[in-house]
């Protein structure tokens, strides 16, 4: 085994190996079918059934999503993406190279970002100064008037007015206005006015809850309406997971947890 190398596999819920342990450095999460893996200088990523396939040259690699994953090669090509066999899906060239989510994906160059399809074709013409990925429909934009959403065609969905947002889930999203975070609809209507402070919280709802911090206050979480579904008493909290439990870090003791939706703690 090379200087720094060290055994990584993947096991199932029983913790028997459902991929035996390779020569690796480094590893990422199953995305798509397939992580993303490394070996000093390399770039690979293997599948469920331990398959792996190396992509020499390319300085780096993102996850997979849609069967598709942006790859990095120097400055003088840029990047481009990939399928799962390794195949060129399409050609080197841009600067910025996002992930593909429904359907489309942020390309572009620095300052000037749009949206590509599957056949690398822009849909959104590349004139924002930034973008993030579409949820629900309707994508993160950053122009020169603010911070705003589009949809697929590239129309903005209301006027670009505010500092900052995040993504939309369960059919809101947060907006800064001001010092303060809210929480808008796909119209743009404020539906929980900006009383939050933004910290290091991914403010994004799931199964009808989302973390929230008031200023000066703990982690608690909201419903859809803005009252506190558990009471602010975490350090830190994250979205709930599919399943309905949510990982925390208490207060007490610093330590992290898991709560279910009644905010009751799993395990300490």
């Amino acid at each position: 085994m090379r200087s720094g190398a060290k055994k990584i596999g993947w096991i199932d819920r029983t913790g028997a190996f459902v991929i035996p342990p390779l020569e690796l450095e480094r590893s990422g999460p199953f995305s798509d079918g397939v992580a993303i893996v490394g070996l000093g200088l390399r770039l690979g990523f293997i599948d469920r059934k331990g398959a792996l396939k190396w992509m020499d040259g390319a300085d780096g690699l993102d996850e997979f999503s849609e069967g598709l994953a942006a790859i990095y090669w120097d400055r003088s090509r840029g990047c481009g993406y990939i399928d799962k066999a390794g195949r060129t899906a399409i050609a080197a060239g841009f600067a910025v190279c996002g992930i593909f989510s429904e359907g489309l994906a942020a390309a572009g160059s620095e300052g000037k970002v749009g949206f590509i399809d599957r056949t690398g074709k822009f849909v959104v013409q590349p004139r924002y100064r930034s973008v993030e990925s579409f949820f629900e429909g309707l994508a993160k934009v950053e122009g020169d008037n603010g911070v705003g959403f589009i949809d697929r065609t590239g129309k903005p969905a209301f006027p670009a007015t505010f500092a900052d947002a995040m993504n939309y889930s369960d059919g809101l999203a947060a907006v800064q206005s001001g010092e303060l975070w809210g929480f808008i609809d796909k119209q743009g209507t404020m539906r929980i006015s900006p009383r939050f402070e933004r910290g290091n919280i991914r403010m994004y709802f799931r199964g009808g809850m989302a973390p929230a911090q008031e200023p000066g206050g703990k982690v608690g979480y909201i419903g859809p309406d803005g009252r506190w579904v558990i009471r602010p008493q975490f350090e830190y909290g994250y979205a709930p997971t599919a399943e309905g439990v949510a990982n925390v870090r208490l207060a007490d003791s610093n330590r992290w947890t898991y709560i279910d939706r009644t905010g009751r703690v799993l395990w300490k």
